[in-house]
């Protein structure tokens, strides 16, 4: 009888360094805030896999160019606003959670939530799925 509670080689997943979980979410993160589309676009394809995949409660995107796309929809819609993040980096496996909010320069918040995100062997972004406002209430 096998144990199920003990990962075998086939279902254990070897976890990125914390380092190399930080640099991903902070390559997100300055290509979230990138506001030049070449810039962007360059930034974004680092960022992320071929395949990776932006989900959110308004948007599901694939590719990074998709993702490029999207982020310079959010750039127009919110002029001078940027990203960043307002809580640690928890995780485990390639998952991993943090907080984050869009504000102005004057710290005047638009819109917070939470992202999970999954991160390939190679230490780019495979997923991201954005949710907004705060966790409700039982």
């Amino acid at each position: 009888m096998t144990d199920t509670a003990t990962p075998t080689a086939a279902t254990a997943t070897t976890a990125l360094h914390p380092d190399a979980v930080t640099a991903a979410v902070d390559a997100y993160l300055a290509a979230l805030n990138e506001t030049d589309g070449d810039r962007r676009a360059t930034a974004t394809t680092q960022a992320w896999t071929d395949d990776g995949t932006y989900c959110d409660p308004l948007s599901a995107v694939a590719g990074p160019e998709a993702i490029s796309a999207m982020v310079g929809a959010i750039h127009e819609q919110f002029p001078g606003q940027s990203f960043r993040r307002t809580s640690a980096i928890d995780g485990h496996h390639d998952v991993h959670r943090f907080a984050w909010e869009l504000a102005d320069d004057a710290g005047t918040v638009t819109v917070g939530g939470i992202d999970i995100a999954t991160i390939a062997p190679d230490g780019r972004l495979a997923a991201i799925t954005a949710f907004f406002g705060p966790m409700p209430e039982r």
